[in-house]
């Protein structure tokens, strides 16, 4: 499916995955953000560090490239995606309760998971 740039960027098409969904609502939820703000095209810091984590997550455990997590947050450019996902790398190297807000997003959706399997 080619990207119509005519479009407005609420007008995309934004693919659907259970996992995706599952991903944004974890990480929105220990982030203490609202979802539509990280899949909105809004630059205050305190939305760039949850979507950064977001992009980080669904590319490790999605399956989604690049191309594919940019259209699902709104239009973002690949570049702009794989940007993202290598400075979030940076920031939670740097910051130990990012890491932490990280691993209990991860530990989140193992336990989501293990209860949708039985």
């Amino acid at each position: 499916m080619a990207l119509n740039l005519y479009l407005p960027k609420s007008e995309i098409h934004r693919p659907c995955s259970r996992r995706v969904q599952q991903v944004v609502a974890a990480v929105c939820f220990q982030m203490e953000v609202p979802s539509n703000g990280i899949l909105a095209h809004n630059r205050s810091q305190h939305l760039v560090t949850p979507r950064f984590m977001s992009w980080r997550i669904i590319q490790d455990t999605s399956g989604w490239n690049a191309s594919q997590i940019g259209r699902y947050f709104g239009g973002y450019a690949r570049v702009s995606v794989l940007y993202g996902i290598n400075e979030f790398n940076k920031r939670k190297a740097k910051d130990p309760a990012l890491e932490a807000a990280y691993y209990a997003v991860l530990a989140d959706l193992e336990r989501q998971e293990m209860r949708a399997n039985g």
